[in-house]
């Protein structure tokens, strides 16, 4: 997702009670003198249990009727049940999930992938 801060020929650089979530890099410096970082957090936001509590709250949140938040989340857990997503479900589910946010398809994707790497088990 990039860079969060990114800092060039710079001087006396203070990043203090900052979150940092979701970036590929979360500061980058060149050339930076005096550079402090205090009390921050960093977190690439791709622990699975966080992505799949971020699912299920923004479905929850969506504007779907309730059985339609039911049968996406049903199709999302067998979906992620299976070692390979077939592309055919995958896209299925990615377009439900565009109405609730790009957050959320962010989100299963990033599951799917992980699933299909072996990174999550059943």
């Amino acid at each position: 997702m990039g860079v969060g801060i990114k800092a060039t020929n710079s001087k006396n650089l203070r990043v203090e009670n900052c979150s940092f979530v979701g970036f590929d890099t979360a500061i980058e410096l060149e050339n930076v003198d005096g550079f402090v970082s205090k009390n921050n957090q960093f977190s690439d936001g791709k622990n699975p249990r966080k992505l799949l509590r971020d699912l299920s709250e923004a479905i929850a949140k969506s504007r779907y009727d309730k059985s339609s938040k039911e049968r996406i989340g049903r199709e999302i857990i067998s979906a992620l049940k299976s070692k390979n997503v077939a592309e055919s479900t995958k896209n299925k589910i990615v377009s439900s999930l565009k109405y609730v946010g790009d957050k959320a398809v962010d989100a299963f994707v990033q599951l799917a992938a992980a699933v299909a790497a072996g990174m999550i088990i059943r």
